[in-house]
């Protein structure tokens, strides 16, 4: 690419080479952090839909009436999105709190709501990482397409073309140059052997 770069201009075009790629680098950084954690409160409803029906087995194991099962179930789906999407993770958000009025749960479906949620998590995750792979494996597809759209000679020459036609035209001067001191040198040879041919001449 800084193949047609003037030699004084080197150090410049590749200062501005490695600047673009670290711009470029940090935005592709951001815009992909973006859409991760956009994916993840996406992805809340089917990772606690995988995760329902082992959670309220587990909920009924531990004690908890089935007519109520469904209701925890509802309320662990919506603390999930909630717990995911939120911008500050130290804060409990309100639908993971247990509305006043209800009947507290027993001990032992504090730990199965703790498995239930952690394994809806790293579901989550995974699926979000997975769709972020696929948005990055599109894009790279699209940049190589680009590539094959750039001509082939942009940004090529033929290196050394100056500097050859220099040196042929400083190799004909020179050449010219010695065939003009030759064609003086036999000029100046032939002018004494007229001049001992006339004095014979006179002789006789």
């Amino acid at each position: 690419m800084l193949a047609g770069v003037p030699h004084r201009d080197a150090g410049s075009a590749s200062g501005v080479f490695n600047t673009g790629l670290q711009v470029g680098n940090s935005i592709g950084i951001a815009v992909i952090g973006v859409i991760f954690f956009g994916l993840l409160g996406s992805q809340s409803g089917p990772a606690a839909a995988a995760v329902a029906p082992q959670l309220r087995t587990g909920l009924v194991s531990a004690g908890l009436p089935a007519s109520d099962s469904g209701r925890v179930v509802t309320q662990f789906r919506e603390c999930l999105h909630d717990r995911l999407v939120a911008a500050d993770p130290t804060v409990t958000p309100a639908a993971c709190r247990t509305p006043g009025g209800q009947r507290a749960l027993p001990a032992a479906a504090h730990p199965v709501l703790a498995r239930a949620g952690g394994a809806a998590v790293r579901d989550d995750f995974t699926a979000s990482v997975e769709r972020t792979l696929w948005f990055q494996v599109g894009v790279f597809g699209l940049s190589f397409l680009l590539m094959l759209l750039v001509p082939r000679s942009a940004g090529r020459h033929r290196p050394g073309s100056g500097e050859a036609a220099s040196g042929e035209a400083a190799s004909g001067g020179a050449g010219s140059g010695g065939a003009g001191s030759g064609k003086a040198g036999s000029g100046s040879d032939e002018a004494p052997v007229i001049q001992e041919e006339a004095r014979a001449g006179d002789r006789a």
